[in-house]
């Protein structure tokens, strides 16, 4: 009776303690699967973004040829019409103009010296170097020409080299970068993880005043070259906004040179230092 009583007091046991410990190993297969999967999503992110980086400024972009319907709004004011812009690489641009019933708007010419605005509505010109502010004066556009034109070429106005990977950026959306070297503002580009495209560029000054927000949609590959289709422009300092969608986009196409218009008689005359 004794051997009996201990053998049943001893199986009890023995199975509570293998309950216990089968209780135990699921909770540890559990959480082992857990880390599992944890130290295989982590890299799988981090390669998917070891490649992304500020794109090269491309030499072999030589010309482009857009049209493009826009939408502009001023304040309370809001506009609509279309636009003409032919680039001849980094050096010189021809801006045309229209509203409905392609009215003329207005011209531009610029390169990296020199600017010409014609502005058809008050049949003015306005003349002089082509920094962000003699353009903000003429065109109600704060950017210089050098800004301008690589803007429109989907790159950063500034050497790429000059921006640095933003840690502090979380989201999911992309990779960030920023370059501080100027002592007015600072620079944000945000670069797809999927194909290294640029999709926002945005200037702030050194209080964090947003004062141009760019963003970039509707990319297409055209002759190897990744240029977006669809640009907002966004200038929150002066309440100013433009949407850019481009409805044809032709590159290192022939162009007719110099890249010029002529003027009608009796204008009035500005000239911008």
């Amino acid at each position: 009776m004794v051997i009996r009583h201990f053998l049943m007091n001893f199986v009890k046991f023995f199975s509570k303690y293998i309950n216990k410990l089968m209780r135990n190993f699921k909770y540890l297969s559990v959480i082992f699967i857990i880390i599992l999967w944890s130290c295989s999503t982590v890299p799988k992110n981090e390669r998917s973004n070891i490649n992304v980086k500020p794109k090269a400024w491309n030499d072999e972009l030589k010309t482009l040829n857009i049209s493009a319907s826009v939408t502009s709004k001023y304040h309370d004011e809001n506009n609509s019409g279309y636009c003409r812009l032919i680039l001849a690489g980094t050096d010189s641009l021809l801006l045309k103009i229209t509203g409905p019933f392609e009215i003329l708007v207005g011209r531009l010419f610029a390169d990296k010296d020199y600017f010409i605005f014609y502005d058809a509505i008050n049949n003015q010109l306005f003349k002089g170097k082509p920094t962000a502010k003699n353009l903000k004066r003429a065109t109600m556009v704060p950017l210089s020409f050098d800004e301008f034109i690589r803007l429109l070429r989907c790159e950063t106005p500034t050497n790429p080299e000059e921006f640095t990977i933003d840690e502090t950026y979380k989201n999911n959306d992309g990779v960030l970068f920023k370059n501080s070297s100027n002592n007015d503002y600072i620079e944000y580009a945000l670069y797809s993880s999927e194909n290294n495209n640029l999709m926002r560029y945005q200037r702030k000054l050194r209080t964090g005043k947003l004062i141009l927000d760019l963003v970039y949609k509707d990319y297409e590959s055209i002759d190897g070259f990744n240029l977006s289709k669809y640009l907002i422009f966004n200038f929150p300092e002066i309440d100013t906004k433009v949407d850019m969608q481009v409805t044809n986009l032709d590159v290192n196409k022939d162009i007719k040179k110099p890249l010029s218009f002529t003027l009608p008689d009796g204008i009035k005359v500005y000239e911008i230092e």
